[in-house]
């Protein structure tokens, strides 16, 4: 009703304003010669008409907000009359229902996914630290079978050291019992020699024992007898 009335209301402006020349000079279509009052007349009708137009625009105004207050207020009757009735309330339980089955659903997913996570995590670090392990007892296997390595090395190079040590003590060894053998065969020889000499040196006193015993003997042959004294004296003498 509101809306047909400012239509109306428009079209009267509308007409007033598309016939003439509003002002006290004018002419309408170039025929219609208005007067000062013709104008103040039309002038107070153009304002009443819109002082009713703006008159109608805030009793619209009014009534909009009034209907959409009503509205609302109706709308939230009927949803609190339906919130609050036994099928919304079963709807509303078992929505929330469903909601929590498949809050607890989604809880126990999310739960059962980080329990794979942690055991794939649980066998990632394991066969990490296997493989770690493995690692070291290679590495510890590359060194001690590089110490036995270099120990063997050592211990082969020291004996064969020892070995040329033992064969320079050896040869020593042998260099020393040459020369005592040969120390010992000189002094051995020295030995016989002195024994050579010495019994050739006897053999020439005994000779000349032998000689001079002859030699004397012959000379008693050709002294005279003497008397036992002067023989004892003789004895003596060759004695």
């Amino acid at each position: 009703m509101f809306h047909q009335r400012l239509i109306i209301i428009d079209c009267i402006i509308s007409s007033i304003f598309s016939h003439g020349d509003l002002s006290p000079f004018g002419s309408c279509h170039g025929n219609l010669q208005f007067t000062y009052e013709s104008f103040l007349m039309l002038n107070e009708i153009t304002l009443t008409v819109i002082a009713i137009r703006r008159q109608l625009e805030a009793d619209l105004n009014l009534l909009e907000e009034e209907t959409t207050r009503r509205l609302e207020e109706s709308i939230r009757k009927n949803v609190e009359e339906k919130l609050n009735s036994e099928e919304v309330q079963s709807e509303i339980e078992r929505r929330i229902k469903e909601g929590q089955k498949k809050l607890f659903d989604n809880v126990v997913a999310q739960l059962h996914k980080e329990k794979e996570a942690a055991l794939a995590e649980e066998r990632r670090k394991e066969a990490q630290a296997r493989k770690e392990r493995e690692e070291l007892d290679m590495m510890l296997k590359e060194n001690s079978r590089r110490v036995e390595e270099s120990q063997r090395r050592e211990a082969l190079e020291q004996q064969k050291k020892d070995e040329e040590r033992f064969c320079e003590l050896e040869l020593i060894k042998r260099q020393k019992e040459e020369v005592a053998w040969r120390k010992k065969l000189e002094v051995e020889e020295d030995h016989a020699n002195q024994k050579n000499l010495l019994a050739i040196l006897c053999t020439v006193l005994m000779k000349s024992d032998c000689m001079r015993i002859e030699y004397e003997v012959s000379s008693l042959k050709l002294l005279p007898l003497a008397p036992t004294s002067n023989v004892s004296s003789y004895k003596k003498l060759v004695k």
